[in-house]
């Protein structure tokens, strides 16, 4: 995945030589395009990362809560703007950020729009630029869906659900497999953090985090995430203790792949660590196997 060094002044000189040794080009014009973005950090509280991707310049710039991409700035002859673009997505996914590219020249709007199944594309100051706005299928939702599918129930987390959620996402045995712990970003957080995340994922269109009912109890929780913007999305289940191993994974899991088809997706996949017995046995029921690769089982299911 690719890399974004933060801009300042201190640092623009040797950054602009390095950005232009790897990508083969004039580093006087690499200076010149990076100390464009100088005037944006004077501007107030707005944070600018570059890295290089296929013999372009690639930023990244944080203002008022968002995320936004520069369209790839190439560098030298041989660069690829095509390459850069698909760093960028891959970035977006992995880091579950809205997809926001602005500055694109008008005769590269009609080449990056079909990439992405959902777009909103709106004409920067003076037409000649344009700004992409590449929506999931979670950002195109008004409200959290959901289903009811073999006694199973997945609807949207609620205030009575704060505990039983936070002791889900405590449980660290649970969560030794899950691929994400919450004390690297909130080691203090309170039980209430965890509903808040949810509705801020949903509300970035990000990630889509369900709650799993049994008669009406919580008892855990289906996510849909890392939506690929071309119709596919990465799917996770976790059950509380005490439910476990009467066939409720398996269920949810049923149900979920129901609901991300009626929302319009058209692909679902998974990747489950190697020692994760439990989690493998799940998938294989529902998912199909792909492949092996660095620890990690990968599943998918064409729905």
């Amino acid at each position: 995945m690719i890399k974004f060094e933060i801009l300042s002044e201190e640092n623009v000189e040797a950054l602009a030589a390095r950005l232009a040794s790897e990508c083969d080009g004039s580093a006087e014009e690499t200076a010149e395009v990076i100390e464009s973005f100088l005037s944006l950090i004077d501007e107030g509280d707005i944070e600018v990362g570059v890295c290089s991707v296929g013999g372009c310049l690639v930023a990244r710039i944080f203002d008022m809560g968002r995320y936004m991409f520069v369209y790839p700035i190439e560098l030298s002859e041989s660069a690829d703007a095509h390459e850069a673009i698909s760093a960028i997505r891959e970035y977006a996914r992995l880091e579950e950020l809205p997809l926001v590219i602005t500055d694109i020249p008008r005769e590269c709007v009609g080449e990056l729009a079909p990439l992405f199944n959902h777009t909103v594309i709106d004409a920067e100051e003076g037409g000649e630029s344009f700004r992409l706005e590449a929506r999931s299928e979670c950002a195109l939702l008004d409200e959290v869906p959901s289903v009811i599918l073999d006694g199973i129930t997945l609807d949207e987390p609620r205030e009575e659900d704060i505990s039983s959620l936070a002791r889900l996402n405590r449980d660290r045995e649970l969560n030794k497999y899950w691929g994400y712990d919450y004390r690297e970003d909130a080691p203090s957080a309170t039980d209430g953090y965890f509903l808040e995340v949810a509705r801020r994922e949903f509300y970035m269109g990000t990630a889509l985090t369900l709650a799993v009912r049994l008669c009406g109890e919580y008892i855990g929780e289906c996510v849909i995430y890392g939506f690929d913007l071309s119709g596919g999305a990465e799917v996770g289940v976790r059950i509380l203790p005490e439910h476990q191993g009467s066939g409720f994974g398996t269920k949810a899991l049923s149900a979920l792949s129901s609901l991300a088809k009626d929302i319009g997706l058209g692909r679902l996949y998974c990747r489950v660590l190697e020692e994760n017995l439990p989690s493998l046995r799940l998938m294989r029921k529902v998912f199909s196997e792909m492949r092996r690769e660095d620890g990690k089982v990968y599943f998918e299911k064409i729905l």
